[in-house]
């Protein structure tokens, strides 16, 4: 069941990629793009699968080596629900940047001025969306058990971190409150 649950993180985080590259694309070029709203949705679907297989993961006492799992696995819903939010708001934003009171406001303009004002909301909207879209892939794929990255094993074995190519260190000293500062980029 794992597995199924990393396919899905995988085409979730894959789908969101893709509707990122296409929405920053097309909110570059100013354009609405429908393609772009059905790629959004889809890679919404796919979130709330994950978020679905997690839940059946956990109902059957999945236990992951790494608590931040369930993080991963629905972190991405709770950002594109936020999203949304901000979308939804996104058009007030642009109505009350043009001065105008309400939607029935742009119907008072003359079709330039229509055409404006509601090109500039698709485009807010689509911006908003590209972003959401972007936290997903930008978190790792939801895994069962956590990736160990080289600062990790060479903690467990023992050994100093190696220079990185610019001789600097990556290392963890203790912080004033007992947690741990990672610092990079530090002199040797």
């Amino acid at each position: 069941m794992t597995h199924v649950a990393q396919a899905v993180a995988l085409a979730a985080a894959l789908v969101s990629l893709a509707t990122g590259v296409l929405g920053a694309w097309h909110w570059w070029r100013v354009r609405p793009s429908p393609a772009f709203w059905v790629s959004c949705r889809l890679s919404q679907a796919l979130l709330v699968v994950q978020a679905l297989v997690a839940g059946l993961l956990a109902a059957l006492g999945f236990d992951p080596a790494d608590g931040l799992y369930w993080l991963y696995a629905l972190l991405p819903v709770a950002v594109s629900f936020v999203a949304e939010q901000l979308r939804v708001t996104s058009a007030e934003a642009v109505l009350d940047d043009a001065g105008l009171e309400s939607a029935q406001a742009v119907g008072e303009l003359d079709e330039t001025g229509q055409r404006s004002v509601v090109l500039a909301i698709v485009r807010r909207e689509m911006g908003v969306m590209t972003a959401g879209a972007f936290v997903v892939p930008s978190s790792r794929c939801a895994r069962g058990e956590p990736r160990e990255g080289s600062l990790a094993r060479t903690a467990k074995s023992g050994q100093s971190p190696a220079p990185a190519r610019d001789g600097s260190l990556l290392i963890s000293q203790p912080s004033r409150n007992g947690g741990n500062l990672v610092g990079a980029g530090l002199p040797p």
